[in-house]
Parts: structure tokens; sequence; C-alpha cells
């Protein structure tokens, strides 16, 4: 008979807690607005998905080489110990051995990589549909125009022409009036052509998506802080994943590269 799914093992990461997706991605009303809900439940999936490999995989472990079975095969060197194999996406222990466990936890290992994979690209095109979005909301439909092309012109002129102090101050006090023709060009427009900096410019570009985008740049910022968590997660999976089966067998180099994979290709 198949063992239950098993519960969390000790030492699995906090990372992989999917939890982690319902208490940091902005609650119930973020969920609830545009891709909202959708960059929520693909983070929470990519995270279940880890965090019930992990289990597994540390209870799977267990029973291959914990006290209990040492008890039925009292020959410590002997790695006839447990048949554990993928059944319905699950790693499940019957009898056999140690190697078994390295090549369902290289099946399982792939499958995991797929979701995550699948995840990370919703997140990707929801990242690119809120930053289109939010690009929209800080352009002036007018600025292509002539008239709007020599106005933009002569904005960054006067705001390159300020001290420093008065130059920012300008600026947010532009973007605070809700002027998008001002903001526009400035913020749409090499930095430097008005006299700021990198810097500058990203934080005054920061204000004014609040500003003027606050739905769109919020959803972003989830969007962007479920990336960094499924990348965090999965480095911690992968490496504790690969920890646990080096020392069941000898390395594999489909194996290795699988973990080397979601490592890196998370980031």
């Amino acid at each position: 008979m198949e063992d239950s799914t098993p519960n969390p093992a000790p030492g699995t990461s906090p990372s992989l807690d999917p939890a982690l997706a319902d208490a940091k991605l902005g609650g119930e009303a973020a969920k609830a607005r545009p891709l909202g809900q959708r960059i929520h439940a693909s983070t929470r999936s990519a995270l279940e998905t880890m965090h019930t490999a992990a289990s597994e995989l540390a209870h799977a472990i267990t029973t291959v080489s914990g006290e209990g079975v040492r008890r039925q095969h009292p020959t410590r060197g002997s790695s006839t110990v447990g048949d554990v194999r993928v059944v319905g996406s699950k790693l499940r222990s019957f009898s056999g051995s140690e190697p078994d466990l390295v090549d369902a936890a290289q099946k399982r290992f792939g499958e995991v990589a797929r979701k995550v994979d699948k995840s990370l690209a919703d997140l990707t095109e929801a990242e690119t549909t809120l930053a289109d979005a939010v690009a929209t909301k800080l352009t002036d439909q007018r600025a292509e125009s002539p008239t709007g092309v020599a106005l933009g012109s002569e904005v960054r002129q006067f705001v390159r022409g300020l001290d420093r102090g008065k130059r920012l101050g300008l600026v947010k006090e532009r973007i605070e009036a809700g002027d998008l023709a001002t903001v526009s060009a400035v913020l749409n427009s090499a930095s430097f052509l008005s006299g700021l900096d990198e810097s500058e410019a990203s934080a005054l570009r920061g204000l004014a998506e609040k500003k003027f985008a606050p739905v769109e740049s919020e959803a972003l910022a989830s969007a962007r802080q479920a990336r960094q968590m499924i990348e965090s997660a999965g480095t911690s999976f992968a490496s504790a994943w690969n920890s646990r089966i080096a020392k069941l067998g000898p390395g594999n180099q489909k194996r290795d590269e699988a973990v080397a994979k979601l490592a890196g290709g998370a980031a």
C-alpha cells in the first residue's frame, strides 16, 4: 500500500513555505486586482511544488536509511532497503535499493523543475504586461506630435538649467500636481538631457509610477517580489536536494545539470 503524503520534514527551508505567497504578495485586495491572482497562484504553485518534493525526499531517505529500516535490515553496509519510485508525481517507498531512490529522485526533480519553470514563465509574462502598462501611464499621448516634441525639448532644457535642488524639487512638484506632460518629457528621455543622474531619475520614476500608475506599479512590484521568492526558494531547494542525493550514490551528470538548471535558471 502506498504511504500517505509526508508532512514537511524537519530542516526544510522556510523559503519553500507556500504560505509566504499569502503573506508577502499584498493580501486579498492585491490578489483581486488585474494579474494579481495570477501572480499569487503562480508563486504559491512553485513554492508548494518544491516544498512537497523536499518533504517527500526527506521522508524517502528516512525510510531507506533511517534507524527503523536498519532494525529490519541489520547489515549496515547493505543498500537493499527500499524500492523508492515516482507514483502519481510523488516519491513512494516499497522495497529495493538506494540506487532506486537516486533514479526516482532524479525523475521527481525533473518534474519539479518543469513546474517551477512554468511558474517563472507566467511571472515573466505578467511582468512584461505590467511594465508596458506602467510605461503607458507615464507617457503623454501628445508627446510624439510636433507640438509635444517641441514642448518636451523646452521642458528638459528648462529643468537642466536649474540648480540641482530646485531641479529635483520642480519635478517632484510636477509629479504631485499630476502634470503628465512635464513628467513624461523628463522621464521618457535620457536622464542627462534634464540634468539628472541615473539614481535621481530612478527615484523620480518611482514617485511618478505611484502617482500615475498606482495599481499597475504595485502589481509589478508584487511580480518582481514573487520572482525573487521563487529564485531564492529554487536555489535552496536545488542545493539541499543535490546534497541529500549525493550521500546516496555517485554523482550523475544529468542530475547535476538538472540541479544547476533550477538553481541558475531561476535567476
